[in-house]
C-alpha cells in the first residue's frame, strides 16, 4: 500500500458503485462498463479487485483500479486503469502495479498478464519498456462480418523478484504519462545526404 494513495479492496457496496462510475473515466478506456453487482460477485468468487483511493476516510474516492482473475499459474488483469484527469497518474498506477504484484505472490502466481492495445504507443511503451514485460501472445476477435472488434497483446510480467522499489513509481512512470513521449531519432534531424530518396 502506498502512503499517499492507499490500494485495497472496496469496503462497501457504495465503493463498488463508485468503481462502476470510475470506469467511464479510465485511461485506458474500457470497452464496456462492468456493473457494481458483477464486480461484487467476482470479488466474492475470488477475483482480485484492488482500488487506489484518494485517502482513508469514509468519503474517499477511487482514482484507479485493477480487476484480475486467476488463469492457470498466471494472474490476468481483465480491467485496469487510472482516472484521466489525475495530476499524479504515475503515483497512482505505480501503487496499483505494486499491489497486484503482492497479490500475485500471495496466490503463488508465476506471472501477471496485462492485455493492452498494441496500437496505443503509450501503453505499449509502459508494459514493454518501462516494466520490461514480454508480449509473445495476442488475442484477436472478429464479428460475424469478419471485421476486427478486439485486438490485444498480452504483456507477461514474471512474479518473484520481490517488491518493486519505491523510486520506481516516480522515476519509471513519470516519463510515461506525459502525452508527448516522442524521442529524437539517432543522428538528429539534419538534412538527408544528396541523392537519398525519401
Amino acid at each position: 500500500m502506498s502512503d499517499g494513495f492507499p490500494v485495497e479492496a472496496p469496503r462497501s457496496f457504495e465503493e463498488f458503485s463508485a468503481c462502476e462510475k470510475l470506469q467511464e473515466a479510465l485511461d485506458p478506456p474500457v470497452p464496456a462498463v462492468v456493473p457494481a453487482w458483477h464486480l461484487w460477485e467476482l470479488a466474492q468468487a475470488g477475483a482480485v479487485l484492488r482500488v487506489c483511493f484518494d485517502g482513508l476516510g469514509m468519503a474517499r474516492e477511487p482514482l484507479g483500479l485493477v480487476l484480475a482473475l486467476s488463469q492457470g499459474t498466471a494472474l490476468r488483469a481483465v480491467l485496469y486503469g487510472v482516472r484521466r484527469d489525475l495530476a499524479q497518474p504515475e503515483e497512482v498506477f505505480g501503487a496499483i502495479v505494486a499491489e497486484i504484484f503482492s497479490q500475485a505472490q500471495n496466490k503463488n502466481a508465476t506471472e501477471i498478464l496485462w492485455p493492452f492495445d498494441p496500437l496505443e504507443p503509450r501503453w505499449a511503451e509502459l508494459f514493454l519498456e518501462v516494466l520490461g514485460a514480454e508480449a509473445r501472445r495476442y488475442e484477436l476477435r472478429r464479428d460475424r462480418s469478419g471485421e476486427i472488434r478486439y485486438l490485444r497483446a498480452l504483456a507477461s510480467l514474471p512474479v518473484g523478484k520481490g517488491p518493486l522499489p519505491k523510486a520506481w513509481k516516480t522515476a519509471a512512470l513519470k516519463g510515461f504519462f506525459p502525452v508527448n513521449t516522442t524521442r529524437p531519432a539517432p543522428g538528429g534531424c539534419g538534412s538527408p545526404p544528396l541523392g537519398t530518396s525519401i
